[in-house]
């Protein structure tokens, strides 16, 4: 009898995205609407601070965009208008540091009315001035949006459809989730290391294509130095297959990634098992 297992692993181990300032960016389409609770995260590593740039962007007068400014802090864009010009502004007093990562949480909890930053876990606030964004049909964007196009690397990208709390950001923001948990959206690792597609990690099929289709857009593969990915919070990582009594033979093959390269493991056992001792 064989068996056969299909694993997907990351071809070259944690990876990253590396956008040049120019024209480099990932499309995630058009299916993310969040007119309601939200929250933002990501690992950042900027290049510089020479000009405000897009790391993420939906709608600065909707659902949401983040900008990096030139005085190395951040800014939460949201409203509820789809005129240009008509929403709040949350920035930040914490300065990023250039070619260093940090993790970014931006969260918009309508509930309470509240917005809050987390930076590396340090949380500012704000009072929330709308109470129902306006959704938007256009993309949503990685590396571009309304400000230049974004200078250095991104990782570990997550949406979440609500105001996720301070403790449940520092428990994961260095873990591998499982891309089931309640209320994320969209998820994207950046582990397939090759090709146009970074895949989402959830069951919504939000993949972006990288460059949109253009390769002289397309940001570039790199190594992750980032602290996330080293633990996982996903009890389903594990498959075990077991063949055999009274002493089966055990495979246990970690599942961590849904978008990268198909690893196959065939092994074949016999018709009858041997007994063990």
């Amino acid at each position: 009898m064989a068996i056969k297992i299909i694993s997907r692993t990351a071809p070259l181990g944690r990876m990253a995205l590396e956008f040049d300032g120019a024209d480099d960016y990932v499309d995630l389409g058009t299916k993310l609407q969040i007119p309601g609770d939200q929250t933002i995260e990501m690992w950042i590593q900027p290049g510089n601070f020479d000009e405000q740039r897009s790391p993420y962007a939906k709608m600065d007068s909707g659902e949401g965009s983040i900008a990096v400014n030139t005085d190395a802090t951040v800014t939460y864009y949201y409203g509820n208008s789809t005129e240009l010009g008509q929403f709040q502004e949350f920035n930040t007093t914490t300065k990023l540091p250039a070619n260093m990562w940090s993790h970014l949480a931006a969260v918009r909890d309508l509930e309470n009315k509240k917005l809050y930053w987390y930076i590396n876990g340090e949380v500012e606030s704000a009072e929330a001035q709308y109470d129902e964004p306006m959704a938007a049909e256009g993309s949503t964007f990685i590396g571009q949006g309304f400000m230049n196009n974004f200078l250095g690397q991104i990782d570990e990208v997550r949406i979440w459809n609500v105001a996720r709390s301070g403790e449940q950001i520092e428990a994961n923001m260095d873990a591998t989730l499982a891309g089931d948990e309640e209320g994320l959206v969209g998820y994207w690792r950046f582990n397939e290391g090759y090709g146009d597609i970074a895949f989402d990690e959830t069951s919504n099929g939000n993949n972006g294509q990288l460059g949109g289709g253009n390769a002289a857009n397309k940001p570039q593969w790199v190594v992750s130095t980032t602290p996330a990915g080293l633990r996982t919070t996903a009890e389903q990582s594990l498959v075990k297959l077991s063949y055999g009594q009274p002493k089966p033979l055990i495979w246990t093959i970690p599942i961590l990634s849904k978008s990268a390269k198909p690893v196959e493991i065939e092994t074949t056992a016999q018709e009858k098992p041997v007994p063990g001792p």
